[in-house]
């Protein structure tokens, strides 16, 4: 009896141990560096010292400042009114062209830098990409194919962004077939080359998908079209989806910040996903809870009867025998310890799921 309470002992230690461990934050990374452009354009593009590319985000002429958007970040550049040459497609000016720019367009800025601030000396920006008018298709006819569905309109939607941008969230019914990468899956592309393929990117000034076209037609297809708008006109406008597995790889397991909303019905909820994956979790850490305590309930016993038998055939040795009995708790024992592993993170796996199932009864 007294070595079954020390084994269970041991193993509550165990699992308050494994649960202090997961609740105690990580120590903090190094900060990464500030990217100079966005990650999506490398696949075309490569990072060039005194420039940056993004997205212009605003321009401060009181404090003589632009701020330019890329990925996630923030950048500030200064920059003089007077000085600074700004570039919009087939125009050029000073700085105060800068107040009739729009927000969110594509912009390229060189700069020098002195003692840590960057002083802008020229921003570009991008236009459109032209394509020949009757090669374009609008938000209202992409979005009939999608209602139809690719057999009922005979289309095909094609998105020719990497599969970073594709795992993110795309046009329901497309497949990606990213243009860095168009031989390696070109055999994504449909069999009968009379079937209208619509390709799209990141916006009007996005290359990819009409590169894509051209190399389409090229191979032979004669029905292809681009959605020059593409992903930022459709994700404005409706809704974008993304599959279960590139939800767990693009945004679970990189632990980008997110709200996972599991819309069904309460009876599929219980039994889906949340439910599910609280239990998952704790049965883990229940595992990890239990193994620390049989652990340290099988060292503390592999001490205890070596001690013993250093001191067999003593006083010493013959009075704690009789006190506390032998310390071998055999295979016997072993297996018992393995169980009460097993049980531990049994209990604390089904009390979770039934915590979250109460939950989500007391919401409904």
């Amino acid at each position: 009896m007294k070595r079954i309470i020390i084994v269970a002992v041991a193993l509550a230690l165990g699992a308050k141990s494994a649960l202090v461990y997961a609740q105690t934050p990580a120590a903090p990374s190094a900060p990464a560096a500030k990217p100079t452009i966005p990650q999506v354009c490398l696949n075309c593009h490569q990072a060039k010292p005194g420039n940056i590319q993004g997205l212009f985000e605003n321009v401060a002429f009181k404090s003589k400042s632009i701020q330019l958007k890329i990925d996630a970040n923030t950048e500030i550049v200064r920059f003089d009114e007077g000085t600074i040459k700004v570039v919009d497609v087939d125009k050029a000016g000073k700085g105060d062209m800068l107040r009739d720019i729009a927000k969110g367009r594509e912009a390229r800025i060189e700069f020098v830098e002195k003692d840590g601030v960057k002083n802008a000396t020229l921003i570009s920006f991008k236009g459109p990409i032209k394509i020949a008018p009757e090669k374009v298709v609008g938000y209202s006819e992409v979005l009939a194919m999608v209602e139809q569905g690719p057999e009922k309109s005979n289309a095909v939607l094609i998105d020719s962004r990497p599969l970073p941008r594709f795992q993110e969230g795309t046009i329901p019914g497309a497949i990606n077939l990213p243009y860095p990468a168009f031989d390696k899956f070109v055999d994504r592309l449909p069999k009968d080359k009379a079937t209208r393929i619509v390709f799209f990117c990141q916006g009007v000034t996005c290359m990819m998908s009409p590169n894509s076209l051209r190399r389409a037609e090229g191979m032979g297809y004669t029905n292809v079209r681009v959605y020059p708008e593409g992903a930022p006109e459709w994700l404005e406008k409706n809704v974008g989806v993304i599959s279960a597995p590139f939800l767990k790889e693009a945004w679970i397991d990189k632990d980008i910040p997110h709200v996972l909303l599991d819309v069904r019905a309460l009876t599929d909820a219980k039994n889906g996903f949340i439910a599910s994956h609280f239990q998952r979790h704790f049965l883990l850490l229940g595992l990890q809870g239990g193994g620390i305590g049989g652990g340290a309930a099988i060292v503390l016993f592999a001490l205890a009867g070596g001690i013993s038998r250093w001191f067999t055939d003593t006083a010493g040795g013959d009075q704690a025998t009789a006190m506390f009995g032998s310390f071998s708790i055999g295979m016997i024992g072993y297996v018992a310890v393995l169980g009460q592993v097993i049980l531990i993170a049994a209990v604390t796996a089904m009390t979770s799921r039934q915590t979250v199932n109460r939950t989500l009864e007391m919401i409904d």
